[in-house]
């Protein structure tokens, strides 16, 4: 009984601590609808949640051992609609165990074009639909 009063308790705080609302995008990658800003001149700045591709992850954990341990990346980024544009303003990557491994908060290398047929062009179509739907009803929760 007091194992489970223990995990219940756990339970409730670790929710509490990560309180965000990420959401899936058809990408895979996941976004927090919480923090979504439309800025003025219809820009739209988010969070995006994302898990680089093995062989990436192998290539700089190379030169970087702690991305041995790595689990997941989140970035901030700014969707120009009007012109497919998308640009990351910063980026946290994370180990296995929650701590940040590598960050770089000054990543800004301004606006680029979409790749088109990429992941970046779904992220970009999926975000910028909620223009016309700033409630991201119709997305679900990432767990």
């Amino acid at each position: 009984m007091r194992l489970v009063c223990v995990v219940i308790i756990f339970s409730v705080f670790a929710s509490v601590s990560f309180a965000t609302d990420w959401r899936q995008m058809d990408s895979g990658n996941a976004f927090d609808a919480e923090t979504i800003d439309i800025v003025k001149g219809g820009n739209i700045k988010y969070w995006v949640r994302y898990v680089l591709p093995v062989n990436e992850v192998l290539k700089i954990a190379s030169t970087n051992q702690q991305y041995y341990a790595y689990a997941y990346t989140v970035a901030f980024d700014e969707a120009d609609c009007k012109s497919r544009l998308l640009k990351t303003n910063a980026i946290y990557s994370y180990s296995n165990k929650g701590s940040v491994i590598n960050s770089n908060t000054s990543y800004d290398r301004g606006f680029e074009p979409v790749v088109p047929g990429s992941i970046g062009e779904s992220d970009l179509k999926f975000i910028c639909s909620l223009l016309d739907d700033p409630q991201p009803k119709k997305t679900r929760r990432k767990r």
